[in-house]
């Protein structure tokens, strides 16, 4: 009897204690928590700016090229008639009645540009359409999409 009187009184500071000790860490927690939001806000908000050190005039400045390429270029009826199967089996050189060997100049042995110049529709000057003619200069032959405009 006076052996569980014992342990009945010492369960009630043990709980007590567990439950102080829960409130303990919680608090702590959250001012861990609110410490961290504080330095995330003032991170945010401190915005540094990066002020310009050159001024330059804006018709100095090398603009990017641009190509402009019309779609549906390729000829797939010549492709077949040399060989290649589909645009896929063109840029991968697969031609079809082989022997497993790669090549770009088809079943009669075309040379890559005169084979290209046949399988792509060259693109006219009324392919693109640009406000201001000058900017466009010329073609250039682009895998996969052909003949393209240069702006």
């Amino acid at each position: 009897f006076v052996g569980r009187y014992l342990h009945s009184r010492m369960e009630v500071p043990r709980k007590r204690l567990q439950i102080i000790s829960r409130y303990v860490i919680q608090i702590i927690l959250f001012g861990v928590f609110l410490f961290q939001m504080q330095n995330a806000i003032c991170h945010y908000m401190n915005r540094d700016t990066v002020e310009s050190v050159k001024y330059e005039n804006l018709t100095s400045i090398k603009l990017p090229v641009l190509y402009v390429c019309p779609k549906n270029q390729f000829n797939f009826s010549f492709a077949r008639d040399h060989g290649y199967g589909s645009l896929s089996s063109f840029l991968l050189g697969m031609v079809t009645r082989t022997s497993g060997y790669l090549t770009w100049g088809g079943e009669k042995n075309l040379s890559f540009p005169e084979l290209t110049s046949k399988l792509y529709k060259p693109v006219g000057e009324d392919d693109v359409i640009v406000e201001d003619r000058s900017t466009v200069s010329g073609s250039k032959f682009i895998l996969p999409y052909g003949f393209c405009r240069r702006i």
